[in-house]
């Protein structure tokens, strides 16, 4: 999960600071690899955590969060567009919040083997 949100961080980066063409197209291709892997990636390691009898239900249970940031994201993204003037800001806001996450993925505990 790191390296998904790493990578989505990074995409974000070069949008902010694209001055030049080709960092536009490089941060759509970072984009572009990231965020359908992502949900992946968290089901996965979600039923990492939970034997085998749970790993339907807590996929669903991950899934719904989601579904909100997609739906919210947007709506935030343009208050702070029109609250700073700047389309960059809500850039460097996005990744901030990937970055909290590349942390917070480094940090979880293991998975115990034993069920």
């Amino acid at each position: 999960m790191a390296l998904a949100y790493s990578v989505l961080a990074l995409s974000y980066l070069l949008y902010a600071l694209a001055l030049l063409p080709y960092r536009l197209y490089a941060s759509a291709v970072a984009f572009g690899l990231t965020p359908s892997s992502i949900p992946t990636v968290a089901i996965v390691t979600v039923a990492d955590y939970v034997g085998p009898e749970l790993r339907s239900a807590a996929g669903g249970f991950v899934t719904p969060f989601f579904g909100i940031g997609q739906a919210i994201g947007p709506a935030l993204g343009g208050f702070v567009i029109e609250a700073t003037g700047l389309v960059v800001g809500a850039f460097y806001i996005v990744l901030l919040a990937s970055a909290i996450r590349v942390f917070g993925s480094l940090f979880l505990k293991r998975p115990s083997t034993e069920r």
